[in-house]
Order: structure tokens, then sequence, then C-alpha cells
């Protein structure tokens, strides 16, 4: 089955109430794993994403079964108005895994949003010692599809209350700024307050080793309790997330992302 036209349902990742119908512009609200599946079946749109891929992007660091994706997928059908009879959305593969019909989902430009259709993550100024510029976050990550990465990697480290509030959807983040500074090859994206600041400048010193390692972006973002990094390595594709405790050792938060970021490279 195959959905031709514009998408029915238009999807908002980090608003309270993510989904809304384009016709009837009826609402529903998804908890944090519904929205990280669909994120993720967004991203791949018309194709088939494995279970195993699924769990590890929904559930990052933790160990579930497949009851739990199965459920997730069926709340996921309830909000569309689908079932696992119908499949009129999410058709499920036997023994592969799930895919999003095509052209079924939209992710919504709000409506302050950029009009060039891109979207920019505060003005973000040059810092004089690491030479950032202003950059457009989704550009760098490779269009929609890498946008679609970087919301589930901010609803998955950083999806709680206080900090989802501080957060507006325009085709990117709009608040707080992020500043970014490349560093042989890795490029660096780090929200532009001090927690994130001075985890930025420890992670991007050579000595802390990350340097030569398979990462092309590594974001930082700090809540009022966690760090939240996220490594982008090989394409937009593949990204893996790590929370710490805000009082962790950067010493000790390094180890965890250069293990955690080669593994994955390898695996």
């Amino acid at each position: 089955m195959s959905t031709s036209g514009q998408g029915i349902w238009g999807f908002t990742p980090l608003d309270k109430v993510q989904l809304t119908h384009a016709r009837t512009q009826h609402t529903k609200k998804l908890n944090g794993p519904e929205c990280r599946l669909l994120t993720v079946l967004l991203a791949n749109q018309g194709k088939v994403v494995s279970k195993q891929e699924l769990m590890a992007n929904v559930w990052p660091n933790r160990v579930v079964s497949e009851g739990s994706l199965t459920q997730s997928i069926a709340q996921l059908r309830l909000a569309f108005g689908d079932s696992g009879k119908e499949q009129k959305y999410i058709k499920t593969v036997p023994h592969q895994g799930y895919l999003l019909f095509a052209n079924v989902v939209e992710l919504v430009e709000r409506p302050h949003a950029s009009t060039s259709g891109t979207a920019y993550l505060g003005a973000a100024k040059p810092h004089p010692d690491v030479g950032q510029r202003e950059t457009t976050l989704p550009q760098r990550l490779g269009g929609v599809k890498g946008l679609l990465v970087m919301v589930l990697m901010l609803v998955t480290g950083i999806q709680t209350a206080d900090v989802v509030h501080r957060y507006t959807f325009a085709w990117g983040v709009a608040k707080p700024t992020w500043q970014h500074a490349d560093h042989l090859d890795t490029t660096y994206f780090y929200q532009d307050e001090p927690a994130s600041r001075q985890l930025y400048h420890y992670l991007s010193d050579p000595t802390a080793g990350l340097q030569n390692g398979p990462i092309h972006q590594l974001l930082i973002a700090a809540t009022r309790h966690h760090y939240s990094v996220s490594c982008v390595y090989g394409d937009v594709n593949q990204a893996k997330n790590l929370t710490f405790v805000l009082g962790e050792r950067f010493d000790v938060i390094a180890t965890h992302v250069d293990r955690a970021c080669r593994s994955a490279r390898s695996s």
C-alpha cells in the first residue's frame, strides 16, 4: 500500500501536542517513546526499519523487549486511527520490522519559521577563541533527515517537562542559542550557556582523545540536572545518545563518549 498527496498528519516533535490532522485539525499527544518512534520511522518513510534499530533509538542505553516496541507501535497506530489489522499508516513486515508509508505524515514548519525554509538555532555569534560561525544545524546534518535525527537526539536526551517547555520547533530549535566549532574532523554543536560550554571546551581539547575517533558531529546540551551528549558518525542515519548527571567528571564523560561511539561505529 502507498499513499499519494500531502501528508494526512502534521508532526511537531517538540510541541506538547505533536500530531495535528491536516484536514480536521484534530490533535493527538504522544508520549516519549511514541514520539521518538515516529521520528525514526519518518526519517526512513517508505523503508523498512528493523526492530533492533528502532529499539536502539527509541530506548537508548536500555534493555527492552520486543513487547515494548509492539506496544508503542500499537499506541502510535491508535493515535493515527490505525490498527494492526488495517495498517493504513504503519506496516508490519514479518521477521524484519516496521514501515511508515510515505506521504502520510509530514514534519511541520511552525508559523514563525524562517521564510528560507531552513532551521535557525538562534543568533549564533562568533566566539573568538574557537572560531565558530553562525550556522544552521540541519544544513550541516543533511537537510530534513538530518533535522529529524537532531530532533530525535533532543527528544531522547532532554525530554523533561522543564526543558521541553524552553524549546520551540520552527524547523529546528529556536531557543536557546547554539554554537558550533570545527576541530580537526569533528564538528561540535553546543548550547551557548556555561555548563555546555565548559563540557565542549573539555571534549574538544586534544587531550580528551576524541579527535582521532569516528565521530563526525558531537552535540552537547545541559538541563537542570543532566548533560546530554549525542555523537553522529558515519552518515546522518547513525547516532548515539548519552546522558550524564550534571556533576559527573568530564574525564569520565569523555571516556564513555569515546567508548560508546567507537563501539557503535564498529558494530
